[in-house]
């Protein structure tokens, strides 16, 4: 899996780290939490008991300019990713592409993982400077830029 990271030029091995555990717990608390942030009905309603592990694979170091507010002028650095996950689905015929990229499927939902998850439990620093993130991609499908 590839996802783009706005306004970061690469990340230390304790970062890739801390993406990996962060990105687990916001995708578990995604789909485990009863109330769910208040958001439409949909298919997190659907799948229960997740468990998920994340190995950063690689990364493709920016190249460009990463500064600026406007994530559309950002040359993106990408992490690429192995993910585990283990989970019940309650009576639906959701594929597992679906299922893990909901949770970054919004800007709303992208907003929330940057600001209450990769900012807020950063212990080393390295994701202060990040703007935005896209989508989670399936290599070999295209993907959505974010916006502003």
């Amino acid at each position: 899996l590839e996802m783009d990271l706005f306004g970061l030029i690469s990340l230390s091995v304790l970062d890739q780290e801390q993406y990996a555990e962060i990105t687990s717990s916001y995708i578990d608390s995604f789909y485990n939490d009863d109330d769910n942030w208040q958001m439409q009905l949909g298919l997190q309603f659907t799948i229960s008991n997740v468990t998920t592990s994340i190995l950063v694979t690689d990364q493709l170091p920016s190249l460009g300019s990463v500064g600026g507010l406007d994530c559309s002028a950002i040359d993106p650095m990408t992490l690429i990713f192995a993910l585990n996950m283990t989970y019940e689905v309650d009576g639906s015929d959701v594929s597992f592409d679906d299922i893990i990229s909901y949770p970054f499927s919004t800007e709303e939902f992208r907003r929330r993982y940057i600001d209450d998850y990769l900012k807020i439990d950063d212990i080393s620093g390295g994701f202060q400077n990040l703007q935005c993130v896209s989508e989670i991609r399936i290599p070999g499908e295209p993907g959505t830029l974010p916006t502003n």
